[in-house]
């Protein structure tokens, strides 16, 4: 069972805000956004990707090797995705990053965080 899967059992919960202090969690992100993460980075992406106070983000790809651009999820099933101008990637973890990086700033993360993180 994936930790995600145990939150709501009382011994996992999901964060209710970025924490601007933990940039380790930002480097292990940008290390292998990937890999296989610690219990804290798992449920800080738990948060990042569920919160309703960011837009759903998707990634769009026509072919298997890239590129890839990031785009903003319809509200209703079927309709179009809308592309973010000047989001497409050559690598899907790149891609990863990006989202990564607006989801953390739209949550109180300080956005400096993540370029110094990438250096």
């Amino acid at each position: 069972m994936e930790l995600i899967e145990r939150v709501g059992t009382g011994r996992y919960a999901l964060p209710t805000r970025v924490d601007p202090a933990r940039t380790d969690l930002v480097a292990e992100f940008e290390a292998d956004p990937h890999a296989w993460h610690g219990d804290d980075l798992a449920l800080l992406l738990g948060l990042l990707r569920t919160s309703t106070d960011v837009p759903r983000l998707v990634l769009l790809v026509n072919d298997p090797d890239g590129p890839w651009a990031l785009a903003e999820a319809p509200a209703r099933r079927g309709e179009p995705a809308r592309p973010l101008p000047g989001a497409v990637f050559d690598s899907r973890a790149d891609a990863e990053r990006f989202a990564f990086r607006l989801r953390w700033a739209a949550l109180g993360g300080d956005p400096t965080d993540t370029a110094e993180a990438a250096r």
